[in-house]
């Protein structure tokens, strides 16, 4: 097992929390913004769509962080791995923090019927994948060598 001193953390443009908190607050504030009067029932299964989809997204975050905690490991990008978690949700994605918040912020969106939220989602992921997922990726490969290496080809980065 690595020890503390073999690689340094990950040095992440940004912290993802930088980018993940304003995406947070301006799609609650973007809440009945621009939002149709629902005039049909498409609409009113849009909203009901855009809540399971935030709901599952909470689901994802929580699994995700719980597989963290019970590894031991932290999910501070700055501080070092002790153990790369690839049991529970991480068997299915490489990155479901970061899942989670795309599903609960677009689900918000969808179910508030903003254009501006959803589209936020999306600029939040290319915004992360470019400042922490690209940095955060190198150091495990660097920090668990082969193992991260077997467990990338496994699994794939969102789903």
């Amino acid at each position: 097992m690595p020890n503390d001193t073999d690689t340094p953390p990950t040095k992440p443009k940004i912290h993802p929390a930088v980018v993940i908190l304003p995406w947070l607050f301006v799609t609650l504030a973007l809440t009945d913004s621009m939002r149709p009067a629902p005039a049909s029932q498409i609409l009113v299964a849009l909203t009901l769509a855009g809540r399971v989809i935030a709901v599952l997204g909470v689901c994802v975050l929580i699994l995700a962080y719980y597989a963290m905690a019970r590894a031991g490991t932290t999910i501070d990008p700055a501080r070092h791995s002790v153990k790369l978690v690839v049991t529970g949700v991480y068997r299915l994605s490489r990155n479901p923090i970061y899942l989670g918040w795309l599903l609960f912020l677009s689900g918000l969106g969808i179910a508030n019927l903003s254009v501006v939220a959803i589209s936020l989602s999306a600029v939040m992921v290319a915004v992360l994948h470019r400042a922490v997922i690209t940095q955060e990726e190198a150091y495990l490969e660097t920090r668990f060598g082969e193992e991260y290496r077997r467990y990338k080809q496994r699994v794939r980065r969102w789903l």
